[in-house]
């Protein structure tokens, strides 16, 4: 029973690897960043790089050939091991609704006012009679090209 089981087992892990190497082939032999076909429009593109000659790429920097066993091992460990932060807060922001009428209230040393939208309505008439003069105005502007 337990010789049945493994013989399944080796069969599946040697079918996986079989697989594995045909793709890895397939993929290295037909796409073209691998050494496979490219086609005109690529061939442009990489005659414009600065480090495409005679039909190579050539590396603009240096690049060490050879590493020793244990240059090797410890550039593994520190690839596997660095944990990159996620960015997200070990606690959740204390966020504020913020809008124009509470920035505007500010009573410190310089005014300013804060817009969602720069289209002209007439609440920015109103808010300039009631809180008139501002030192900083922040607005999103919609830029639209016309084609």
């Amino acid at each position: 029973m337990l010789k049945k089981i493994l013989k399944k087992i080796m069969i599946t892990i040697l079918i996986v690897i079989g697989l594995s190497v045909i793709l890895f082939f397939a993929f290295t032999i037909f796409y073209p960043s691998f050494g496979g076909n490219s086609t005109k429009k690529q061939q442009l593109v990489y005659a414009q790089s600065h480090q495409f000659n005679n039909g190579k790429f050539r590396n603009t920097n240096s690049v060490p050939k050879e590493l020793s066993f244990t240059k090797t091992l410890s550039l593994a460990y520190k690839f596997f091991t660095t944990k990159l932060p996620n960015g997200r807060p070990k606690e959740d922001l204390n966020a504020q609704k913020i809008d124009s009428i509470n920035i505007a209230d500010y009573s410190g040393q310089a005014r300013m006012i804060w817009c969602g939208d720069s289209g002209y309505a007439p609440h920015f008439k109103e808010i300039e009679q009631k809180y008139d003069p501002f030192d900083l105005a922040l607005m999103k502007c919609g830029q639209y090209n016309l084609m």
